[in-house]
């Protein structure tokens, strides 16, 4: 009896949709709706139009309906995971940003000019192909000297002094960020160094293992390559027995590595003066020969360059800290040699980027072989471009071309009106307590809009930034050189005050974000290209795009690691317990939802592997609550416009609460190649393009009657998964 009701509701559902088809496919003209055919307007139908499968019904499958062209395109090899939509964003900031380095027009500022010069110098392959070798053993001898290449007369068991030398990059490396304790202050942050080696390499059998065997052939090229221009010839066999050394001390590090899922923990964790982590340190064995290390020493070393005095009372802050207290037992069964040479070969593989080619194919060789994704074309220009540093210099001039003041203005209206959309949903909220949507409410209501660009930057600002940044005498002396002052910018922030109006990505970066310990919303001059955010189009399309990234971002101020986080950003977890249990409860719904969703790429005979949803969660709550703002948005706009329809030329059958949905499933069509889902999944906090656009849309309140979908259609399902 059960199994023929269930008959019944499914055929009286399949019915009810195809009636619904017929709405959305035969829609006519109304005299309530403009038709938008704009250059603009026709540009975007044309894209979608060529985009959507329309034999698969939208309640059936969202993704299909709007992205099922994309299957039958060819899959491109050079790109692994990007979405389409955001690659031509990418693409034209990068022509844009070429256009400036390599053209002839006048330029605003004289820090462009460097920027000119250094990208000049980089694109002189042949110079560098020529000098680039000297050039490298020339800054290795700076630096006390390599052991494998039988260079420098250092004490190889005085780490201390190693560290000194080489700036920190080996064995940890220091950043300076905001102490969320004290909001207003900065605090130097300990962090593990990353190993060159995969992470989840297999230990067992490491002797007879492919990566680390080319891996041990990289550093092979690289050590004969630096080679071929001295005197001595390098023992064969030391040589190898240098290289089995090093690699098996990295191999080491890798083990005791803190994951990020265990950087939390207590055991990981801590707020430490500089005397009570040495004191930790020496009780793991730091008193060993040679295992010492004075950590005092070697930060006041890096910080006496800019006059900021380090005292043993310091701060620290270190989300690895089980990291260095299990170095002291690797390093006591490590020949102190393979240390040394460890750690200058942590300065070479840094600075081969900006060497000659062939130690930059050498670099690839290996990168290949471990399935990392490179540059695609591996072509001197790329090269050049995706290692320019003066950031600030070109971020003023591309703002001066190619982004108008009015787009600044408008854009920040939209970014305030998402935020008021955001207070009034959670002013409504019907589970939170009284206090919570007193607090969520004041945290929604102190986010900062940091929109397009910083409001300081000048020709005048920008020329006193760099102004102690000097060119070398060689391409690779420009670099290191550049790294020094961008190192010194940096470590002189830490007596500063905090200033919550600063950007910490540059106006020429291709996407939004929001900063939990600032609570500012940020979109960049770079981002807001017509594809996300157009003045001369429907206001629909802008809320379907920009207006959904807005509220995804300012939704990561409630994710699960977000709402720990006061409108200060300060850790405050002003949750209640029976709040917690309740907020844990309507994750789980996401949890629950996303594990369910197959990835088809990966999909074999066998099995159906399906999104990791634990993973992925604070991802998945932000393109759900974003998608339902920025409909919200639209339904207002669209109210306060007195219910206007606005139609696009050749889509004139979807009127404007359709097209909001349609121009958000758009932007997530995309291709991933099958052999990188894998780590892809992995690795990528975000779900896969087919789950995003399912998640967003059976979470959306308003989907299933835009579209006329029945309740428990595969599009509309009547348990829907929410924070707001």
């Amino acid at each position: 009896m059960n199994r023929l009701l269930n008959l019944f509701i499914f055929t009286l559902l399949v019915m009810v949709a195809k009636s619904s088809d017929h709405e959305v496919r035969c829609a006519g003209r109304s005299s309530n709706f403009e038709v938008c055919d704009s250059e603009s307007c026709t540009l975007i139908a044309n894209q979608m139009i060529a985009s959507m499968n329309t034999s698969i019904h939208p309640c059936n499958d969202f993704y299909t309906f709007m992205c099922g062209s994309w299957k039958e395109k060819e899959i491109r090899t050079d790109i692994t995971s990007l979405l389409e939509f955001y690659d031509e964003i990418i693409k034209n900031v990068n022509v844009q940003i070429t256009d400036i380095l390599q053209g002839a027009r006048a330029i605003a500022t004289a820090a462009m000019g460097k920027a000119k010069n250094l990208y000049r110098d980089c694109m002189d392959l042949a110079t560098i192909n020529r000098d680039s070798a000297n050039s490298m053993l020339n800054e290795i001898n700076k630096i006390g000297g390599w052991p494998i290449l039988q260079m420098g007369t250092f004490q190889e068991s005085d780490v201390t002094e190693r560290l000194k030398n080489l700036q920190y990059d080996s064995l940890f490396t220091l950043d300076i960020v905001q102490n969320y304790k004290k909001p207003d202050t900065r605090i130097i942050m300990l962090v593990q160094p990353t190993p060159s080696l995969p992470s989840d390499i297999n230990f067992e059998g490491r002797e007879n293992n492919e990566i680390i065997q080319n891996y041990k052939k990289y550093i092979l090229d690289v050590v004969l390559h630096l080679s071929r221009n001295r005197l001595r010839d390098l023992s064969q066999f030391l040589l190898q027995k240098d290289i089995n050394e090093m690699v098996d001390f990295e191999l080491q590090l890798s083990k005791i590595w803190v994951q990020e899922t265990e950087r939390e923990k207590k055991e990981n964790y801590g707020f430490l003066k500089i005397q009570e982590f040495q004191e930790l340190y020496d009780l793991r064995g730091g008193n060993h020969e040679k295992a010492k290390i004075n950590w005092l020493e070697s930060m006041q070393y890096l910080f006496n360059e800019i006059g900021v005095e380090i005292t043993s009372f310091e701060k620290i802050e270190t989300l690895t800290l089980g990291f260095f207290l299990k170095l002291p037992a690797v390093l006591q069964i490590t020949n102190p040699r393979a240390v040394a040479n460890y750690m200058v070969w942590c300065f070479v593989r840094s600075l081969i980027i900006y060497s000659d080619q062939k130690l930059i194919t050498a670099k690839y060789e290996y990168h290949d072989s471990i399935d990392v994704y490179t540059d695609p074309g591996k072509n001197r220009e790329s090269t050049c471009f995706n290692n320019l540093n003066l950031q600030k210099a070109i971020s003023f001039e591309y703002v001066k071309r190619y982004f108008p003041g009015n787009i600044k203005e408008k854009a920040t209206k939209f970014a305030k009106h998402l935020i008021s959309i955001t207070k009034e949903a959670i002013s409504k909220s019907s589970w939170m307590d009284a206090l919570t949507t007193q607090k969520s409410v004041e945290k929604v209501e102190a986010i900062k809009t940091l929109i397009g660009y910083p409001d300081h930057y000048t020709s005048t600002y920008i020329d006193d930034y760099y102004q102690n940044f000097t060119l070398g005498s060689s391409y690779l002396e420009s670099i290191i050189n550049l790294q020094k002052f961008q190192r010194h910018k940096e470590f002189s922030k830490l007596r500063q005050v905090f200033n919550r109006d600063e950007w910490n990505v540059e106006p020429t970066a291709w996407n939004g974000f929001y900063d939990v310990v600032t609570n500012a919303l940020t979109m960049t001059a770079g981002f807001l290209q017509r594809k996300v955010y157009d003045i001369d189009r429907p206001d629909v399309l802008n809320y379907a795009v920009y207006g959904s990234i807005l509220g995804h971002e300012i939704s990561h101020a409630f994710d699960v690691d977000g709402h720990k986080f006061d409108k200060n950003g300060q850790f405050d977890d002003y949750w209640s317990p029976r709040m917690r249990l309740v907020y844990k409860h309507r994750t789980d719904c996401f949890v629950d939802q996303f594990n369910k969703m197959p990835i088809p790429e990966l999909e074999t005979e066998d099995s159906v592997p399906c999104v990791n949803g634990q993973k992925t969660l604070s991802e998945n709550i932000a393109d759900s609550t974003g998608g339902q703002l920025g409909y919200n948005a639209h339904k207002e706009n669209k109210k306060e416009n007195g219910g206007k329809d606005i139609r696009l030329i050749k889509l004139e059958g979807y009127n404007s609460d359709k097209l909001y949905f349609m121009l958000l499933a758009f932007s997530f069509c995309g291709h991933r190649i099958p052999k990188h889902e894998v780590s892809t999944q992995l690795e990528d906090c975000h779900a896969t393009s087919e789950a995003r656009v399912w998640g967003t849309i059976q979470n959306n309140v308003d989907f299933g009657e835009v579209f006329g979908c029945p309740p428990g259609a595969p599009m509309n399902p009547i348990s829907k998964c929410t924070i707001l």
